[in-house]
């Protein structure tokens, strides 16, 4: 399971917790379509102060599997995964919007949840004065 998952540092019964490289995390994204058949559960984000951690979610048939990728706060990019996991798009656009990683390739990076004339940019970030991050 380390190969096709990154380096596992949890497991808690049926959940397992990896981290990625960003070098490895498309491979290991291809890797997690073929275990699950191209379902993925959740994709969600948290500013971690120095970088910014995206962690995708997987439920197979015996596993709950979560990938940590870490991204740079300052230039939050990383490829997106929609081609892989069709419901990934909106998890994208979730993130973006909270947190402003742009994800590469997912043309509809957009706000979905908040009005983007009302609302500070990107509220889950540490530094927003209205976000609690």
């Amino acid at each position: 399971m380390t190969k096709l998952y990154g380096e596992i540092y949890r497991k808690q019964g049926r959940f397992v917790y990896a981290r990625v490289g960003r070098k490895q995390f498309m491979r290991v994204m291809e890797n997690a379509r073929k275990k699950t058949g191209g379902r993925i559960s959740s994709i969600s984000g948290r500013d971690a102060g120095k970088s910014m951690e995206i962690l995708y979610t997987f439920i197979t048939g015996e596993h709950v599997v979560n990938i940590k990728v870490e991204v740079d706060r300052r230039k939050p990019v990383i490829e997106s995964v929609s081609k892989l996991f069709p419901a990934a798009s909106l998890y994208e656009r979730e993130t973006y919007e909270m947190l402003g990683v742009l994800f590469e390739g997912n043309e509809e990076l957009e706000n979905i949840l908040l009005d983007s004339k009302l609302s500070p940019r990107f509220p889950l970030r540490k530094e927003d004065k209205h976000g609690k991050g």
